[in-house]
């Protein structure tokens, strides 16, 4: 197609003349020209400057666009201002061909007098308008989008289709405009999202996927793909992740080096047996359950609120820096000792099935559920523990536990220690009391 080219000329007011300064761009603007000469001089009081500094460019209307192939396209032009020469004329010039589907580029170029150039692109993306009626096979699919009110594949933008017994997508290439797509809980084994360049959030979890290629969808910022058939996944492209689930799949590695963005994490019940999270210092919650890890590294990850490590073979783990953390499950591992004197803000602890024989929780004073039971503790201090609402030492090696200041627990568990008595007349609120035959119990919740 041969180059087409315009010239528009944009006229604005003396005021907005006079705050211009021509070095500086916004967002939507710019001033990435080249100097073809050194410039002309201008005469400001008796010295002479030297114009170096390009036009700066503005569209008008959005840098990224869909047309529709049958109502054409409509030119909105943008205007082009200079910090010496005022409004320049623009230069337009495109590859578009309205007769045919793809990504066109326009690009709009201005040149000031003393030769300094600019130019700014804006993406165009021609489409054709067929009827979802036409693109859609699998009928479950296809009334999923009609019913939320699309009759032309280029209109869908949202889709939430789960629980709907779907068992192919096949059409979904059409929907490019798609920003949003649910597909939890159906029968899927295979997806095809490359077309799908502008989407956003995807959810596929609960399905039978084997493979999910996301490669071209660069700018997901959520991805749900728990419990499929996944054994790999590649989202190094993904640098605008904020949240991935990919649990209850056959992964044995994953790469999140890129994904410096990422809030979520959750990588349970998979393969795993060590994950590298040190590019990842925005993390808060990570989910790594029941994997085969020896060792986890979280040096880097200081933001974290929510830890879930459970059914591992974690010998050691510090979390010194780790003071926001509210949440920690590591439950069958191989602690033989655990620090939690800076974790100040812990709520919910669950240590169970680990060698411990000591845990100081002294500092630990919003905690309000403890759970450590078949460990090897003979002393547990909850003295400090005083909003408490659930303690389970089951299985220890407990001889005395005071729980007297812990006048809002709700569940004891203390089954399989070696007591002799328990004072639980403070603990009026107690709903579940578990003791062993023959241990001496005084107050009104005794079992």
């Amino acid at each position: 197609m041969n180059l087409v080219k315009y010239q528009i000329i944009g006229l604005l007011s003396f005021a907005l003349l006079a705050g211009c300064g021509g070095g500086s761009s916004s967002e939507g603007q710019s001033n990435a020209g080249t100097n073809s000469n050194t410039g002309s001089t201008s005469d400001t009081g008796g010295s002479q400057q030297v114009d170096n500094i390009a036009p700066v460019i503005t569209l008008n209307g959005e840098a990224n666009i869909t047309v529709i192939m049958q109502e054409g396209y409509q030119e909105l032009g943008a205007v082009a201002v200079d910090g010496v020469d005022g409004v320049l004329p623009v230069t337009i010039s495109h590859d578009l061909d309205i007769t045919k589907e793809g990504d066109y580029t326009v690009t709009y170029s201005a040149t000031d007098k003393s030769g300094n150039q600019a130019s700014l692109q804006r993406m165009v993306r021609v489409v054709e308008a067929k009827r979802l009626s036409d693109v859609i096979s699998d009928d479950a699919f296809l009334q999923c989008a009609l019913n939320a009110g699309y009759t032309y594949a280029f209109e869908v933008d949202e889709l939430s289709c789960a629980n709907k017994g779907i068992t192919s997508v096949q059409g979904i290439e059409y929907l490019v405009a798609i920003k949003k797509l649910v597909l939890l809980n159906n029968l899927l084994t295979e997806i095809d999202v490359s077309k799908n360049t502008q989407l956003q959030q995807l959810d596929v979890a609960i399905n039978q996927l084997s493979n999910l290629d996301v490669s071209n969808n660069v700018s997901l910022v959520e991805l749900n793909a728990f419990h499929n058939k996944l054994d790999s996944i590649d989202v190094t492209n993904n640098i605008s992740l904020t949240s991935l689930s990919v649990d209850s799949n056959n992964l044995i590695s994953i790469d999140v080096s890129n994904n410096f963005h990422l809030r979520q994490l959750h990588l349970g019940l998979n393969q795993l047996q060590n994950v590298d999270l040190s590019q990842n210092t925005v993390l808060e919650d990570l989910s790594i359950q029941l994997n085969q890890l020896t060792e986890l590294d979280l040096s880097n990850n200081e933001k974290l609120k929510s830890l879930w490590a459970f059914d591992n073979n974690i010998s050691h783990i510090d979390l010194s820096k780790h003071s926001k953390l509210e949440q920690l499950r590591i439950e069958d591992n191989k602690l033989t000792d655990i620090v939690l004197t800076n974790n100040v803000l812990l709520e919910w602890l669950a240590l169970s099935d680990n060698p411990l024989t000591f845990v100081d929780l002294s500092k630990n004073d919003q905690l309000r559920s403890i759970s450590i039971a078949g460990a090897n503790l003979s002393y547990l201090d909850t003295r400090s523990n005083t909003q408490l609402t659930w303690l389970d030492l089951t299985a220890n090696s407990l001889t005395a536990i005071d729980v007297r200041q812990n006048l809002v627990l709700e569940t004891l568990r203390l089954e399989g220690n070696q007591l002799l008595e328990i004072d639980l007349t403070m603990n009026n609120k107690l709903t579940e009391v578990l003791l062993d035959k023959g241990v001496t119990c005084s107050g009104q919740a005794c079992p």
